[in-house]
């Protein structure tokens, strides 16, 4: 809580905060209206409907929303088809979601013919700032950071959605005190939930297809939608998909790759266990080679970097890191593999540190007091791409007097790392199961997308995590695992759990609105589609894979084709 004497000067600071947000609205409006110029100047009347003749074009009681939080072609390609699939099973009516300064999502579903475009911007500057009163009046109630995580306004887990967003854009991975900048998010959270509340309840809407969720504008929009009792479909995926259906409150901040736990259970009474283990297997291998990629989300930046990025491997080198930092090459070697330091903060339910940042630094921490050990720690790759401000790297220079500990500079490849390594420490990271695949323990501070099937070590608090590390050198060799498990997680997490779909390729750089690439590439897209269906939607695999998922009730759209030759039961 903010002392009384320090009240007015904080407030203060707040409407300061609040007049350079004002004059950046000032100036992105200005942008918009250059842009929109220009857009008018090169805008074509060409509509290119060819995937609008599976979409349901009768009126409907409730509507499907394509949203567009993010104004990138390779997004909305996504939303669109989306929201294609959904219209034809659902016998729904589609229409637009975009922000009123959005001239490329506008012009994008002009050009695809969807008729029906609504806009959202916040209220007007009056508005604005008696929700900025009232950030202020409710926040100052909050004694600290913890009290503000637990923060919840209507249900919704605000204190998580503001210091999520505010990480994120800042590139501050962790926050010790409530800051100025929350008051003005905050008043930000109150402004779009007022919005998007009319917005659902006037417009019918009953389905949503939304795929960043969560940061502001998306994570608002998402909450409401739950409130209103709104199915929210959410992409996986990138060249194969997934969607996750997101249809309570509760699971707000669940990791999307949340699969339901119950498919491995089913895969491991299969007949054919053995040889989907052996598939299982195979897909982390052939990745930790370097000869496949993790087919997670649409990340250009990263995707630049991975192509020119100098890796290790066992083919080229055989890299002795014993030699290379002069460890006692008697001692085991432990791995620490950083989580995205700013993105997804809290996409791991139960944790068992505030953050991502806490818990790397309270392992390195502990990790320095365990001698017997040598502990590698490998930063995540995302750091840089995300502007990262307190970095492993940074973090690490705290312990350069610890001869035991050092950081993994240069981009060894995972091949190398599980023949050296006995114990991977991540707080929730896919590493926590790829390692185990090859008899390689690993250790987890929260719950994970792969928690609940015997795979990583789970320490139930504090005090006992940081007892596993004062003690793995004596318990290392007595930690039990199911590797199979592991194995038969890796194949729903990268075959089972996605899907072929007709998907624009990523290149280094992103589609230009004012060119016809995109556009010539959709009409590839969809020609080859047409071919491959027979000239009809209900042939292709997603959308039998969909409408399976819709007719069970299903939170994932899973393979057909595995469903009907693995899990006919589920």
């Amino acid at each position: 809580m903010v002392r009384k004497s320090s009240g007015i000067t904080l407030f203060i600071l707040i409407n300061f905060l609040f007049l350079i947000d004002e004059l950046k609205k000032i100036y992105s409006r200005f942008i918009f209206y250059k842009k929109k110029k220009i857009i008018q100047n090169k805008k074509t009347n060409k509509k290119f409907i060819n995937f609008n003749k599976y979409i349901f074009n009768e009126n409907s009681k409730k509507n499907i929303v394509i949203t567009s939080f993010l104004n990138i072609f390779e997004y909305l390609h996504f939303e669109y088809l989306v929201g294609v699939y959904l219209s034809n099973l659902q016998k729904k009516k589609v229409i637009a979601l975009v922000e009123k300064k959005d001239s490329i999502s506008k012009l994008y579903f002009e050009k695809l013919g969807i008729n029906e475009i609504y806009y959202f911007e916040e209220p007007n500057l009056f508005i604005r700032y008696m929700n900025l009163v009232n950030s202020y009046l409710l926040l100052n109630k909050i004694k600290n950071i913890d009290e503000f995580l637990k923060f919840k306004y209507k249900s919704i887990p605000v204190g998580q959605i503001i210091y999520s967003h505010y990480a994120r854009y800042s590139g501050v991975p962790t926050i010790n005190k409530i800051i100025p900048n929350f008051f003005t998010l905050f008043s930000t959270f109150l402004s779009y939930y007022a919005v998007f509340g009319k917005i659902i309840k006037n417009l019918n809407i009953d389905t949503a297809v939304q795929s960043e969720i969560q940061f502001m504008p998306g994570a608002v929009f998402l909450s409401q939608a739950l409130k209103h009792k709104v199915n929210v479909f959410s992409r996986i995926g990138k060249d194969k998909v997934s969607l996750r259906k997101i249809n309570r409150l509760n699971d707000i901040y669940m990791n999307r790759f949340h699969y339901d736990k119950q498919i491995v259970k089913k895969l491991n009474l299969s007949s054919h266990k053995n040889k989907l283990v052996k598939l299982g297997k195979n897909i982390v291998k052939r990745r930790f080679y370097g000869e496949q990629n993790l087919n997670d989300e649409i990340d250009l930046e990263y995707f630049k970097a991975q192509r020119n990025r100098n890796v290790i491997t066992h083919k080229k080198n055989n890299i002795n890191i014993y030699k290379l930092f002069n460890w006692d090459n008697r001692k085991p070697i432990a791995l620490v593999l950083a989580n995205d330091l700013t993105d997804g903060i809290f996409e791991r339910p139960k944790p068992l540190f505030k953050d991502n940042y806490v818990w790397l630094e309270q392992t390195l921490v502990e990790a320095s007091k365990n001698t017997n050990f040598n502990w590698l720690i490998k930063p995540h790759p995302r750091e840089i791409k995300n502007s990262v401000k307190l970095t492993t790297k940074s973090l690490m220079s705290k312990f350069d007097n610890f001869e035991h500990m050092k950081l993994l500079t240069q981009p060894l490849n995972s091949i190398n790392l599980i023949k050296i390594i006995k114990v991977v420490f991540t707080s929730h990271g896919t590493g926590g199961y790829e390692y185990p695949i090859f008899g390689v323990a690993s250790v987890n501070a929260a719950e994970s997308i792969y928690t609940g099937l015997n795979i990583a070590q789970n320490p139930k608090n504090i005090f006992e995590y940081k007892k596993f590390i004062k003690n793995l050198h004596k318990n290392y060799k007595k930690l039990k695992f199911n590797r199979h498990n592991a194995c038969l997680f890796s194949l729903l997490f990268t075959e089972l759990g996605l899907i072929e779909f007709p998907s624009v390729k990523l290149k280094e750089n992103l589609y230009n609105v004012y060119s016809n690439e995109y556009w010539n590439d959709l009409i590839k897209i969809y020609n080859e589609f047409e071919i491959k269906n027979n000239f009809d939607i209900k042939n292709d695999i997603f959308y039998k894979s969909l409408k399976y998922q819709l007719d069970k009730k299903k939170t994932h759209t899973i393979d057909i084709r595995y469903l009907e030759k693995y899990l006919k039961k589920y």
